[in-house]
């Protein structure tokens, strides 16, 4: 892959991260919607969708009955992931959200070189100590501490690295594509996020967050 190809996948990947993190926090804090759950289940069943109407054509349909259990463990960290993800967005500023969540790369790195046998170059090796070096005083100088949205993040950056090592693992060990583990990673997640949601949505404060925000769009 050509230099100027990965900086074009690295912006376009940036510029959707960035998107999703501000919808969730407009969504969250602005429109003041009830459940981080039901939200982390609607843009997984989105995924799930849009994949399926896009690229179904490059999903294996064999050996369909040994992807869960390939595939299940990632599942439950990426569902612990996106919902962890969007209720520290909700609870956190922005900066200091994008700030703490840095810290996932380091424990990436060492996830990688222990399990997974990679080495990085000392530039990529420097240049997240910087980063984590700036989320620990972006740590300290916040005044508005908040234990809750805190253990959001350190919960949120321990799931992301399960998903991203288990990520690299399934695509070098099961020769998964892509796209296929996304796929199966959003279609085992759904039944994980609807249980959660089943089990802890007030369902009752999100109808009358729809029946008001009817009413106000109506107007």
């Amino acid at each position: 892959m050509s230099v100027r190809r990965i900086a074009l996948v690295a912006l376009i990947y940036m510029s959707f991260s960035i998107s999703i993190i501000f919808s969730n926090k407009l969504v969250l804090t602005t429109f003041k919607f009830p459940s981080y759950l039901l939200l982390a289940l609607i843009q997984t069943l989105f995924t799930f969708i849009i994949i399926q109407t896009l690229c179904s054509y490059r999903i294996r349909s064999d050996d369909f009955t040994e992807v869960p259990i390939k595939i299940l463990p990632l599942s439950i960290f990426s569902a612990v992931d996106i919902v962890m993800g969007i209720a520290g967005t909700g609870s956190l500023s922005l900066p200091l959200f994008t700030a703490l969540r840095r810290i996932s790369n380091v424990l990436i790195m060492v996830g990688e070189y222990l399990l997974l046998g990679t080495k990085r170059s000392i530039p990529i090796y420097l240049s997240v100590i910087v980063m984590v070096i700036g989320a620990v005083i972006a740590a300290i100088g916040d005044i508005t501490f908040d234990p809750i949205g805190y253990t959001y993040i350190l919960i949120n950056n321990i799931s992301t690295t399960g998903k991203a090592l288990l990520t690299k693992s399934r695509l070098r060990d099961y020769d998964f594509s892509s796209v296929e583990l996304l796929y199966f990673n959003s279609l085992l997640m759904l039944p994980i996020l609807f249980i959660l949601v089943y089990v802890q949505c007030d369902f009752t404060e999100v109808r009358n967050f729809l029946l008001t925000n009817t009413v106000v769009i109506s107007v």
